[in-house]
């Protein structure tokens, strides 16, 4: 049958921080046959087979954002992502590599180019501004690897193309108002740390160091239905130096929610620094506060508005302030 790896029929489904490999469609979509709406976020398909749709055979509505897919092969067409050739499907993509799709190439079928691609062929037909075709994304030629992080991935060489070829305010999802995106694959910041622009792809390359916090201890409380959290801890990021949210650009996510913020989004007094705003009807409010210890803050953060997709325990937390960078997996409660 179809979907090697996933066959989504019947109900909306999200794919985030995955990776495909190696997995076979006996008709078509090796690694995931789509017959619903299907989002893929910050995942890897690579090495998959299938006669059409390699990586995707898509006949619903699909959008893909910041994705790598390489080697997916077909023997009839659409080596990494099909989108029904007879117009019943309907296929996004942003901020993706496609790559080495084999005898049918790329893409098959009309793809919707949302900016900031590249493929090594012309069969996606990119045309929007920051996309490419007939590019080489010069991925590393040893393929999946444990780069960092919960699952395989592929790094990009020195002197990629996809390296910061994104502007920072569209390192976003497709939702309206967009959300930004965070972090990579591996959960590593999205931009690099202190950069204005990100990388096209799965993966980020990390010019600065990257660590987990130092120290991070607290609790985390989530109300879906209510679009509502609320995060009291006390932490050290990665480098245990100090930080200033003021003068630097912020950027944090708990689940599926993140937002980024640049310089001068916070106040500071004599208490902390503090970000307070209600965009959209959705109010957020993050205080870092001083604590009598070098390098070591209190971060109280909640949110109220909307919903959250996040049902499930633990729960990523990433805070980047300037050059300095964590994250950790907090054990959540639910409302």
């Amino acid at each position: 049958g179809g979907g090697g790896g996933i066959s989504n029929s019947g109900t909306s489904a999200v794919v985030i921080n995955s990776t495909f490999k190696q997995n076979i469609g006996v008709v078509d979509g090796g690694g995931i046959e789509n017959v619903s709406p299907l989002t893929i976020t910050n995942s890897t398909f690579a090495g998959n087979d299938a006669p059409v749709g390699g990586g995707i055979d898509n006949f619903r509505t699909l959008t893909v954002i910041n994705s790598t897919f390489t080697g997916n092969g077909p023997t009839l067409g659409g080596g990494n992502v099909s989108n029904d050739p007879h117009g019943n499907g309907s296929g996004t993509i942003k901020s993706t590599i496609l790559t080495a799709g084999g005898a049918g190439g790329n893409c098959l079928g009309t793809i919707t180019d949302a900016g900031y691609n590249i493929s090594d062929d012309s069969t996606c037909n990119f045309s929007v501004t920051g996309s490419f075709n007939n590019t080489n994304p010069m991925l590393n030629p040893n393929g999946l690897q444990n780069n960092g992080g919960p699952t395989q991935t592929i790094a990009l060489l020195a002197g990629s193309p996809a390296i910061d070829a994104i502007p920072l305010a569209d390192c976003t999802d497709q939702a309206s108002p967009p959300n930004p995106i965070v972090t990579d694959q591996r959960l590593f910041p999205r931009s690099d740390a202190g950069e204005t622009a990100c990388d096209i792809g799965a993966y980020e390359v990390q010019d600065k160091p990257f660590l987990p916090f130092s120290r991070f201890t607290g609790s985390l409380k989530i109300d879906p239905d209510a679009g509502g959290f609320y995060l009291a801890s006390g932490f050290r990021l990665g480098t245990s130096g100090s930080i200033d949210p003021k003068t630097q650009p912020v950027a944090f996510s708990v689940g599926s929610y993140a937002v980024r913020l640049p310089v001068g989004s916070f106040v500071k007094n004599s208490t902390g620094y503090v970000y307070q705003k209600r965009v959209n009807g959705i109010f957020l409010r993050i205080f870092i506060k001083f604590t009598p210890y070098p390098g070591l803050y209190q971060l109280l953060a909640n949110r109220i508005g909307g919903t959250l997709t996040d049902t499930t325990s633990p729960v990523l937390v990433t805070l980047t302030v300037g050059n300095n960078s964590g994250s950790t997996q907090m054990n959540a409660t639910f409302d």
